[in-house]
């Protein structure tokens, strides 16, 4: 089985318009003006994306940490937080009751006190967003799509993994391609503010930060390389060629 797989725009690290008109293809509606107008006005490389797929659902007392890590961090930030996907700190993940909205789960006046560095949005056109040349990195869940589209663009990731492929794509991100690092967690995959600051940090400043940056670039490269001019018909017709024995 091949796929999902990245469009060929996706390949370019580029702002404006074409980008955008790789949005349109969720479920969701995607707020493309709202974050391709605040990422227009941050300076290159400066902003971290937050969001976690579309079936990670968190704790309201798992939300307030990754939000009061990621404000403390001192980074900008561009965050996903969909509709009625925060569980009450009484409720139990498995079970689908006590939803409750993001400003329940947050101390009073912190939206309100980080707003000058933050965007909060339903839904993002991710595509857009790990292509904007703004972002400098992306705090994920490692799924496959996402995965893909940030190799492609070039952002180094923090990942937060959750079910499925997600802990073997963390795991390959951040110990073979070198292009991203694993949250620190507990036993119960919960996390705290201190590890989310500490870790956004370690994404975006120095020196381990460079290093995460320019791997990821070069992969970048070479997935544009790999995509272009159509090598990878070439390569499986010269294997054609020399499995059937044609020269």
């Amino acid at each position: 089985m091949v796929g999902p797989l990245v469009v060929d725009g996706t390949l370019y690290r580029i702002g404006g318009e074409k980008v955008s008109q790789l949005s349109g293809t969720s479920f969701w509606r995607e707020e493309v003006a709202e974050c391709k107008d605040w990422l227009d006005k941050q300076p290159v490389g400066s902003v971290v994306y937050v969001a976690f797929g579309s079936m990670k659902v968190l704790t309201a007392s798992q939300v307030q940490e990754v939000l009061l890590g990621v404000a403390a961090s001192g980074q900008r930030f561009l965050m996903v937080v969909r509709k009625n996907a925060i569980l009450s700190t009484e409720t139990s993940v498995n079970q689908s009751t006590s939803r409750v909205p993001l400003e329940e789960a947050l101390p009073p006046g912190f939206l309100e006190s980080i707003k000058e560095r933050c965007k909060l949005v339903q839904w993002a056109p991710q595509t857009l967003v790990l292509a904007h040349p703004s972002v400098g990195g992306f705090f994920s869940h490692c799924g496959w799509n996402s995965t893909l589209e940030s190799l492609c663009c070039g952002v180094p990731i923090l990942g937060w993994p959750w079910i499925m492929d997600q802990t073997s794509n963390c795991w390959m991100l951040s110990h073979v391609w070198k292009v991203g690092l694993a949250l620190e967690c507990n036993e119960a995959n919960q996390t705290a503010k201190d590890k989310v600051e500490a870790g956004i940090r370690q994404l975006m400043e120095g020196s381990l930060a460079e290093s995460l940056r320019a791997q990821a670039m070069k992969i970048r490269d070479q997935a544009r390389e790999a995509a272009r001019m159509n090598q990878g018909l070439l390569s499986l017709a010269q294997e054609i060629h020399l499995l059937t024995g044609n020269s």
